[in-house]
């Protein structure tokens, strides 16, 4: 057999083994996956398109704080392209034009009472809380917050701000506590998003600013639940 044909037979062969998934003489498999991503799993890009679809669905409104959230972690979760698919499957593939929506109060006060904020709602770009002998509760996480920023003033005079987000949210926090506390108390998550971004500006004088992902406790709850346990200790 001439030298040319027995080359090209050769190499025809080793060609077929390859598409068959046959190691070759080395042991090593020849790789025809698709540059940039793994192996049967998600590329980089399959996986920024997701999440830059999840961006764009909160920002018009599409999905709450708390959703945009939990579907952030399963996009970054996903092992193979069917799996993000699900995540993204019912969100549109372009931007649409986003749709008016009336934004929610931007003051929120409470003098010698409480006020809370909670449920479906739409954040506006600024707000303003005001605590004075009360407490006022922001509750960010099934609220749509439009944009990539969130800017809340919150006073404490004599009284308690707590603005509630999800796990993972992104905060900063500034401003001056006087015989008061300003405090972050966000739990911990695989992943934590970018935008949008929660900025708390506080003043507490003789009161407590905090953002968390928990709710405070009741004071007369609490306080009884000591009282119980102070009396079963002293029965002992």
């Amino acid at each position: 057999m001439p030298v040319a044909e027995f080359m090209g037979s050769a190499s025809g062969e080793r060609e077929w083994l390859a598409a068959a998934g046959v190691p070759r003489q080395d042991g090593r498999m020849d790789d025809k996956s698709e540059p940039g991503r793994p192996q049967g799993g998600v590329s980089d890009t399959e996986r920024d398109q997701a999440l830059e679809r999840l961006r764009a669905a909160a920002a018009e409104g599409g999905l709450t704080f708390q959703e945009l959230v939990a579907r952030t972690g399963r996009v970054h979760a996903a092992g193979t392209p069917r799996e993000v698919e699900a995540v993204t499957g019912d969100l549109p593939a372009t931007p649409s034009r986003p749709v008016p929506a009336s934004p929610g109060p931007r003051w929120l006060v409470a003098v010698i009472g409480n006020e809370r904020l909670t449920g479906r709602w739409t954040a506006a770009p600024r707000l303003t809380a005001v605590a004075v002998l009360g407490d006022v509760i922001v509750d960010l996480r099934d609220a749509k917050v439009r944009g990539e920023q969130l800017s809340i003033q919150a006073t404490a005079l004599v009284g308690d701000v707590y603005v509630l987000v999800p796990p993972g949210a992104t905060v900063e926090m500034s401003g001056v506590a006087v015989l008061g506390r300003k405090k972050v108390e966000i739990e911990p998550a695989e992943y934590t998003l970018a935008v949008p971004v929660v900025w708390v500006s506080a003043v507490a004088i003789l009161g407590d600013v905090i953002v968390a992902t928990q709710p405070p406790k009741s004071r007369i709850k609490s306080a009884w639940a000591r009282w119980k346990n102070r009396k079963s200790d002293d029965s002992i």
